[in-house]
């Protein structure tokens, strides 16, 4: 997932706003994206209010949402619109170290433990982006192991898995492909 800067400075963006400007058959639209500090500027957001302290005596600052800004939110949240795990998570710090996504995302460290719990969400679906396509073991194999057998399994595991997904989409044809080159394997590897 890319990760939009702010049109004024290099800092990851904490605000999107698109608006359709013009509605004809060429859609006009405008997206503004503004870090914190630009939003504040902007009167999109508050300035950070102290809420309390952590364990380590770190502020805990929360920052106030503009009020027309709350209103769309409040909209969105009735029509059923769900926000980014990222902007939702920006403006949530840990209470024990106050790190926030936005810091993890900047400098690639957390502040404590507590942080891959309160970020699990947003730190899979990083992980789950990165290895998008890359699920599969292709180095080496531990000296020990038969690579041919290992290799079988692993082909079988993976037609297994496809004939599932095809199975559960409802794609038969692919499904019954599949399913003969499961069989073909555990004949020729019996």
């Amino acid at each position: 997932m890319l990760v939009k800067e702010c049109m004024k400075c290099s800092r990851p963006a904490l605000i999107h706003i698109t608006d359709v400007v013009a509605k004809g058959p060429p859609l006009k639209v405008v997206e503004v994206h503004l870090c914190l500090e630009h939003a504040i500027e902007a009167g999109l957001m508050g300035a950070p209010v102290l809420v309390g302290k952590t364990s380590t005596g770190k502020p805990i600052k929360q920052i106030p949402m503009h009020p027309e800004l709350a209103k769309l939110k409040q909209l969105d949240a009735a029509a059923g619109v769900i926000e980014d795990a990222d902007t939702a998570a920006a403006s949530v710090a840990c209470p024990t170290c106050g790190t926030t996504w936005a810091h993890f995302q900047k400098h690639g460290l957390f502040g404590c433990a507590n942080d891959y719990t309160l970020f699990e969400k947003q730190l899979t679906q990083m992980i789950r982006s990165m290895h998008e396509r890359h699920s599969q073991h292709t180095g080496k194999l531990p000296p020990h192991s038969n690579s041919a057998d290992t290799v079988v399994r692993a082909k079988r595991i993976q037609l297994e898995v496809q004939l599932s997904a095809a199975v559960q989409g409802e794609r038969y044809e692919e499904a019954a492909r599949l399913r003969d080159q499961l069989r073909t394997l555990s004949e020729s590897s019996a």
